[in-house]
């Protein structure tokens, strides 16, 4: 199950052994070493079992080691206890106790109803760092979105809300390295829209879609009202979302990835296309997304040129 869940994320020199799978670090930039491992079974030796990594050459370290869980949050861009929950219900028959691991995660209670995370959480954060900045993103953006500093974990905070203005949950980006993560028990990610609380408030009728929030503060400094989905995942939450929001047109800037990107952009299309008026960017060559693009009249040229999806723009399977 470990190596199946690997394989479906690319590494940077990847290796197989029997009992440990090795790489460059996912979470840096640069990292020549494979500094990072993964054992796949369990090894007394070392004291670690299935599913436990290290990376050796980690910045944060917080992000030195942990569970499987953990590391699948991360490579799939989604909370601690979405991950856990994907585990359970794709891998529970493979697990004899609950107790086993990580890789059995805890019981997760679906049924309760979901409550906000309380708002004077981000007092704490009401400090500022130039990463962001140093990313094309204004102060009157990160203002208005109420983007914060952790200066314990040296993390931007990137407060995500519900279309009424409560928060939801709260994202953690390493200033020092690759690495994000999100608040504890909050709202699961699937169901959110990153922007979507500022599009109610303006009663925003034209604007974008893109993947990851730093994208999204960009081309809000850029001048365009911008969702983002947290990940290549687009499904029928984040549709009704978007629906009842009362925008008119969407114009995805999709991840120019050739992969996960396109995907999120055929299936957001196929489920949007009905209700508002789809279009899509053409990206520079070279280019994989809006930070990439880095300059305003590029972005707000694409915008303007964004082609209107076809109604024959069907998801193939």
């Amino acid at each position: 199950m470990i190596n199946v869940e690997l394989e479906r994320h690319d590494w940077i020199r990847p290796r197989w052994s029997s009992d440990k799978f090795t790489a460059s670090s996912p979470f840096r930039s640069g990292d020549s070493s494979a500094s990072f491992y993964v054992w796949l079974k369990d090894n007394p030796r070392f004291n670690a079992r299935a599913g436990d990594w290290g990376d050796s050459g980690a910045v944060d370290a917080e992000w030195r080691r942990g569970d499987f869980t953990k590391l699948l949050a991360f490579l799939r861009k989604e909370t601690y206890e979405e991950a856990a929950e994907y585990l359970r219900y794709t891998y529970a028959t493979e697990w004899t106790s609950e107790d086993e691991i990580s890789l059995s995660p805890p019981r997760l209670a679906l049924d309760t109803a979901r409550k906000p995370l309380d708002i004077h959480l981000l007092d704490q954060y009401a400090f500022r760092h130039p990463y962001l900045e140093r990313r094309g993103v204004s102060e009157a953006v990160q203002r208005a979105y109420r983007v914060g500093y952790d200066r314990e974990r040296q993390a931007v905070t990137i407060p995500w809300f519900l279309p009424n203005g409560n928060l939801a949950n709260i994202m953690y980006r390493s200033v020092n390295s690759k690495v994000f993560w999100f608040a504890l028990g909050a709202w699961p990610i699937r169901s959110l829209l990153f922007g979507i609380d500022v599009i109610y408030r303006r009663k925003v009728k034209r604007a974008a879609l893109v993947e990851a929030p730093i994208d999204a503060l960009y081309n809000a400094s850029c001048g365009i009202p911008t969702l983002a989905t947290g990940g290549a995942t687009f499904n029928e939450e984040k549709r009704d979302v978007i629906i009842r929001s009362g925008i008119e047109e969407l114009t995805i800037f999709h991840d120019n990835d050739g992969g996960p990107g396109v995907e999120m952009r055929r299936v957001a299309t196929e489920m949007l296309q009905t209700h508002v008026t789809v279009r899509h960017v053409e990206y520079p060559a070279g280019v994989k997304d809006p930070t990439e693009v880095g300059d305003r009249f590029t972005i707000n040229e694409m915008y303007d040129k964004a082609t209107k999806a076809s109604k024959s723009f069907q998801l193939v399977f």
